[in-house]
């Protein structure tokens, strides 16, 4: 039942995505970056927050963050966040976008679904 609900929220306002993935693969002594493409996937892009500026900080610096978007995706999805793998995608008209974190919709034990943090990277 919860996932018919997921892909009918999807169908609302749809957006097909092709995800280009960057993982890091053991090499030697080190890692090396492998790149794949995943999808594409028919997932719904919206805006999570827009209530003022948020600051984010990294290994780089600190940046203002004006809106926050998430995304959700059905069962089938194969979208990650973690320390060795990211997952970037353009969607037209919106803008590109890198996942920050994936968070599963779970009912009985079972997934239903996926709830993704999304970052607009320009």
């Amino acid at each position: 039942m919860r996932e018919r609900h997921v892909r009918w929220n999807i169908a609302q306002n749809p957006v097909e995505i092709l995800l280009e993935r960057t993982s890091k693969v053991r090499a030697g002594g080190g890692y090396r970056d492998e790149k794949s493409s995943h999808g594409p996937f028919t997932v719904r892009i919206y805006m999570a927050s827009s209530a003022g500026a948020n600051e984010k900080s990294s290994t780089v610096g600190t940046k203002n963050v004006s809106a926050t978007f998430s995304l959700l995706a059905d069962a089938s999805a194969d979208i990650r966040a973690g320390t060795d793998v990211t997952d970037r995608f353009e969607a037209a008209g919106v803008g590109s976008f890198e996942v920050s974190d994936v968070v599963p919709i779970m009912l009985q034990g079972e997934i239903c679904g996926y709830q993704v943090k999304l970052e607009k990277v320009t």
